[in-house]
C-alpha cells in the first residue's frame, strides 16, 4: 500500500484574486468550477486546490524546489517575504513569503551537505 500523491487544499476569500496572485508567482490555471473552487498547477507534480470560504485559517506550504534563490527573486516583487533568503542548520537554502488571505509559502532547495531521510531514517537526528 503506498499513497502517491497529495494536493493541498487553501481556504481563500476570493477565488479570482487567488488565481491571479499565484499566476504572479509562476502558476498556471487548471480549472475553475463556478466562483468556490479552482486547481492551480505549478512546474513539476505541483497541483493546489483553493476553496472560497467565509472564514479563512492561514497555513503555511513548504516547496522544495531546485533554486530558492531564483523563486526568491521573482516572489520578492508580488508578495510579503516574512524571512529572507538564508541557509538552515538542517541543510536548506530557504525563505518565506506571505502570498494569499495570510498563507505562507516555504520555499527552499538542499544544500549539499543536507541529509535526505525519506527513507524513515532517524539516524543522526536530534
Amino acid at each position: 500500500m503506498k499513497m502517491n500523491y497529495c494536493t493541498p487544499e487553501l481556504p481563500v476569500s476570493d477565488i479570482e484574486s487567488a488565481v491571479e496572485a499565484l499566476r504572479l508567482l509562476g502558476f498556471k490555471k487548471a480549472w475553475t468550477f463556478e466562483d468556490v473552487f479552482a486547481c492551480m498547477f505549478g512546474d513539476g507534480d505541483i497541483e493546489i486546490f483553493l476553496r472560497k470560504t467565509v472564514e479563512v485559517d492561514p497555513v503555511t506550504l513548504y516547496f522544495k524546489v531546485d533554486d530558492a534563490d531564483a523563486f526568491h527573486e521573482l516572489y520578492k516583487q508580488h508578495v510579503e517575504i516574512m524571512a529572507p533568503i538564508h541557509d538552515t542548520p538542517w541543510g536548506m537554502r530557504e525563505f518565506e513569503a506571505r502570498v494569499i488571505d495570510g498563507h505562507v509559502f516555504r520555499i527552499g532547495h538542499g544544500q549539499p551537505e543536507g541529509e535526505d531521510r525519506r527513507d524513515g531514517s532517524d539516524e543522526g537526528a536530534a
